[in-house]
């Protein structure tokens, strides 16, 4: 079986302003983008407001483990 290499996305897909469908901590949220951000990789990561809760250093679809918009 072949192992299936994580990719990196270092292109914002997304835009500041825009309500985005995210996943942190094992539940499903729904926020605004206010910041976009990079990693020291290159990868590029958002940060979202949600309920007052600002929730940093999402990326997208699964690339990071601890939070990500589902696009």
């Amino acid at each position: 079986m072949k192992k299936k290499k994580n990719t990196i996305v270092k292109r914002h897909k997304v835009a500041i302003g825009d309500t985005v469908k995210f996943r942190f901590a094992g539940k499903e949220r729904v926020g605004e983008v206010i910041e976009l951000t990079k990693k020291d990789t290159g990868e590029a990561t958002y940060t979202v407001e949600s309920q007052q809760i600002i929730y940093p250093q999402l990326g997208l679809n699964g690339s990071n483990w601890i939070g990500y918009i589902i696009i």
